[in-house]
């Protein structure tokens, strides 16, 4: 036969507070008291008044305050004199992968992002014209089995898939933010 037991619950009733006795520390009477012996000031030191206080915080260099909202780093400092116009999507990864050694990415990450750009160049084709590239065609590019699949036909993982995608988009997103007029 099968012994039953009660469940207990897991909030405990809550104990009555409990006056500390004549041996306990002072530490144990104000923790009791519900003060924290770390943030509580001792009953014996003297606290600053007020506009004293006051004094003090408004003599304290403050941070200054900023009119206008940060600059974003992204899509970069470049200029658009720097790059002339893209014509190419070759030419549109390669600027931008050397954008991102110029602002730190590490060796990994932009060999990384080479080879997912190189899928895109191979289904687009190296010469056409970024402007010229659709939202369709960039759909089409998202479901394509270069981006979907690997080089065996095995389905890649999912993240692998998104970071293709968001690649191309990054890349394109940043010729555009430069400012450099796409030819259309």
């Amino acid at each position: 036969m099968k012994a039953t037991t009660k469940k207990t619950s897991r909030n405990p009733v809550a104990k009555p507070a409990v006056a500390p006795s004549e041996g306990t520390s002072e530490r144990f009477k104000r923790l009791v008291a519900g003060g924290r012996a770390k943030t509580k000031a001792p009953a014996d030191e003297t606290v600053a008044p007020i506009a004293e206080t006051t004094a003090i915080a408004a003599e304290t260099p403050q941070p200054p305050t900023e009119t206008e909202p940060p600059v974003r780093d992204f899509p970069g400092q470049v200029t658009p004199e720097e790059h002339g116009r893209f014509t190419r999507l070759a030419d549109v990864g390669a600027a931008w992968i050397e954008h991102l050694k110029a602002k730190g990415a590490s060796t990994s990450t932009t060999a990384s992002y080479t080879q997912d750009f190189a899928l895109a160049v191979q289904h687009f084709g190296a010469d056409v014209d970024p402007a010229t590239i659709t939202a369709k065609q960039v759909a089409a590019f998202n479901e394509s089995d270069l981006c979907t699949k690997k080089k065996g036909g095995q389905p890649r993982a999912m993240p692998t898939i998104l970071k293709t995608r968001r690649v191309l988009r990054l890349a394109l997103a940043w010729a555009r933010g430069l400012g450099v007029t796409m030819v259309p």
